[in-house]
């Protein structure tokens, strides 16, 4: 399987972690040897600022973490899928989306980064 397709495979499982409306980007990034998912929602918290956005979240999953993924049987890659999972409800857990950058500017970025030692035993 191509590493879009896996990275695809891989935010489908976390989907139900982040709220309904958040919004899913992801791609491969050649230069960093990564696929990426960017996520982010509008807060609704603030009447003056009704689409300000949450603080972005970049999932990273290394090249190499979805290829130990793609060699492995079905048992040790329904493990990896549990493992990643935990993994990204245990940083929502303790992430905040709230923020005070000026309307116009970019949201803070959290990066999590996921590599082959995290989610291939």
């Amino acid at each position: 399987m191509e590493h879009q397709e896996l990275c695809a495979q891989f935010v489908d499982l976390i989907k139900d972690v982040f709220p309904n409306h958040a919004e899913f980007n992801t791609w491969c990034d050649g230069s960093r040897m990564s696929c990426i998912c960017r996520i982010c929602w509008k807060l609704n918290d603030d009447k003056s600022r009704p689409n300000k956005p949450s603080k972005i979240i970049l999932i990273v999953i290394s090249h190499e973490a979805l290829d130990d993924y793609n060699d492995g049987s079905t048992n040790e890659q329904q493990d990896a899928q549990e493992r990643f999972k935990e993994f990204i409800k245990k940083k929502y857990s303790n992430f905040d989306p709230n923020h005070d950058t000026p309307k116009y500017q970019t949201p803070p970025t959290e990066e999590w980064l996921v590599i082959t030692s995290l989610i291939n035993k």
